[in-house]
């Protein structure tokens, strides 16, 4: 014989079919994930941007210390030494 449930057996409000899973619990999930992730980025972008600020600074105080140098007509690598050339000899 067959296994046959029935509804009197199993109420409509018991297991999967609960109200639990209704539009204002979904609703309030939804919005709950959404703000977390919008908390989430917005600390992210915290922590990466001084980090960005200080490659950026870097960056332009590199650059104005060769601009510099080149302007004085010395290397851009302090390290080299230019021989200053020498007056001819008549």
């Amino acid at each position: 014989m067959p296994c046959q449930i029935t509804t009197e057996e199993f109420p409509t409000h018991q297991g999967a079919s609960s109200n639990l899973l209704n539009k204002n619990t979904l609703t309030t999930c939804g919005v709950l994930i959404g703000s977390s992730t919008v908390v989430a980025s917005v600390g992210m972008v915290a922590l990466t941007i001084p980090a960005q600020m200080s490659l950026a600074a870097g960056a332009s105080a590199g650059l104005i210390y060769l601009g510099d140098r080149k302007s004085k007509g010395l290397p851009l690598v302090p390290s080299i030494k230019v021989e200053k050339p020498q007056p001819a000899e008549v």
